[in-house]
């Protein structure tokens, strides 16, 4: 399954040198990794993910006018699958997200600019793997955080994980649900996507083994206090 990670990467490279993105520029992401709301999941059942897998995401675009809207990820044809919202559209130029690369694509938002967008997989039983070497979940194979990115020259791209996933209760630190993607030009200011713009990027995903099966791990005091709560119930139950 690792070689099958690195043969769609080279696939993923080699679509950019034949032309697949020649009016994009390169772009290098500030990325940033931040623990949120720790979910936990009992296990994973694939290391690449298809569209049609993807199914109830929530993937959220936010404009210049301080608008936002938020489409929820819908299955397609086979294993295809996509976002598709108004004037915008986000989805793979694959069968799955390793296959080559991801594709937002902005055709008709009229003066606004796209300048944030927000996947959240936490609904649609989607994950983020993003360590490549060495692995560290078990059985998620090797990840790649959100890279290989194209887009309008003149384009600053910044990329944060959070809300980190543990492995029946064990965080290993490459799991997340959220990615959060903003855009501002080199100089600092807002920028965007806007009409006829694309961006292009990798983001390895895996699935939950079961539907569902992503949930927030209770926090100690909550623990706590539900541990006392068992102790009180036993002590009613004896006294009656």
């Amino acid at each position: 399954m690792d070689f099958k990670k690195l043969t769609t990467a080279v696939a993923f490279a080699t679509s950019l040198l034949v032309g697949g993105a020649a009016s994009a520029t390169a772009l290098t992401p500030n990325l940033s990794f931040l623990p949120g709301t720790t979910l936990n999941t009992t296990g994973l059942s694939t290391f690449t993910t298809s569209g049609a897998q993807m199914a109830g995401t929530s993937v959220t675009a936010y404009f210049s006018d301080s608008t936002f809207q938020t489409i929820i990820w819908a299955a397609g044809v086979g294993t295809a699958g996509a976002a598709t919202g108004t004037g915008w559209s986000l989805g793979f130029s694959g069968s799955t997200t390793f296959s080559p690369f991801w594709e937002l694509l902005v055709t008709s938002i009229g003066s606004n600019k796209l300048v944030r967008l927000v996947i959240d997989g936490q609904p649609g039983d989607t994950i983020f793997d993003t360590i490549l070497d060495p692995e560290t979940t078990p059985g998620s194979a090797r990840g790649t955080a959100f890279s290989g990115v194209d887009g309008p020259a003149g384009l600053a791209v910044d990329a944060t994980y959070t809300n980190q996933v543990a492995l029946n209760n064990v965080v290993y630190g490459d799991l997340f649900t959220v990615l959060d993607i903003s855009f501002r030009d080199v100089t600092g200011d807002t920028n965007g996507l806007a009409n006829d713009d694309r961006l292009i990027f990798t983001a390895d995903t895996d699935n939950t083994k079961l539907r569902g099966d992503i949930n927030q791990v209770p926090e100690p005091g909550s623990l706590a206090l539900l541990g006392l709560g068992l102790i009180g119930f036993s002590m009613m139950r004896r006294k009656v």
